[in-house]
């Protein structure tokens, strides 16, 4: 009975030692320490067709605002990609054209199970995902069947991808000349603001990229999977009043499917 008392003694005793220990490292931390403290930016998605907090939606969703975009460079859905999780993009020729998969979930000719919204409009082909960004807010992730609020085609899921709404305070616009390697070069642009004050808005954006393939033609002498591409959006917003609006929006890509000559040719 005695070395059971002395056992439990013993315990309790090393046991007490930590927490005090504990105690005396805690009080001489300072109770507000800058360093512990992050505070994340509010991000609201359209995923359910109505603008909510990701936080509580019933679906998988991962979105990538514009400032993401504009730090990365991302100028096509597939490059903006590497942001969501379970999601690749099988990518192929210069122009990177791309078969995107949701969960490991793909899409076949004709049959997409993944598909690309732009502001609500569903573009069916398998490819949809390789068209040019501009002026876009917004680029979501949706992963799962979504069948009941988008219809067929989206068995795996679903790219959504909104506009920038154009501006009604002021005009803004921003310009960019990149370039890189194979003879690859790329402009674009972008202007927004009012037409009349807090009742007419309209923007413009529009790019042109122009890339030598990586393959060059024996026959020919020139560089095939050449990639030559002009892409515009034009917008207007019309707010009659504080709590009704109408805004169109136009865009379209011309694909330049021209081979480029090679240097031998070029000398």
């Amino acid at each position: 009975m005695k070395r059971i008392v002395v056992f439990v003694f013993l315990a309790s005793f090393v046991l007490s030692r930590p927490s005090a220990a504990g105690q005396s490292t805690t009080s001489q931390q300072p109770p507000d320490d800058p360093l512990v403290r992050v505070t994340l930016p509010s991000v609201t998605v359209t995923a359910q067709k109505e603008p909510e907090d990701p936080r509580r939606l019933p679906v998988s969703v991962t979105a990538v605002t514009s400032d993401t975009i504009d730090r990365a460079g991302i100028r096509i859905v597939s490059e903006a990609a590497i942001f969501a999780p379970n999601v690749t993009f099988t990518e192929f020729t210069a122009r990177k054209l791309s078969n995107p998969r949701f969960r490991g979930i793909g899409s076949s000719p004709g049959n997409p199970a993944v598909t690309t919204f732009i502001d609500g409009v569903p573009q069916l082909n398998s490819n949809s995902s390789s068209i040019e960004l501009l002026d876009v807010d917004q680029i979501e992730f949706v992963r799962g069947p979504q069948s009941a609020l988008f219809g067929r085609n989206t068995l795996g899921g679903l790219v959504n991808v909104t506009s920038r709404r154009p501006g009604v305070d002021k005009w803004t616009g921003q310009m960019s000349v990149p370039f890189g390697y194979f003879s690859a070069w790329d402009v674009r642009g972008h202007a927004s603001g009012p037409l009349i004050a807090d009742t007419l808005s309209a923007s413009g954006a529009f790019s042109y990229a122009e890339r030598e393939g990586f393959t060059v033609n024996d026959v020919t002498g020139n560089d095939l999977d050449s990639r030559g591409a002009f892409s515009g959006k034009g917008q207007l917003l019309w707010k009659p009043a504080s709590q009704w609006e109408a805004r169109l929006i136009v865009s379209g890509e011309r694909v330049l499917a021209a081979e480029f000559p090679t240097e031998a040719q070029a000398r």
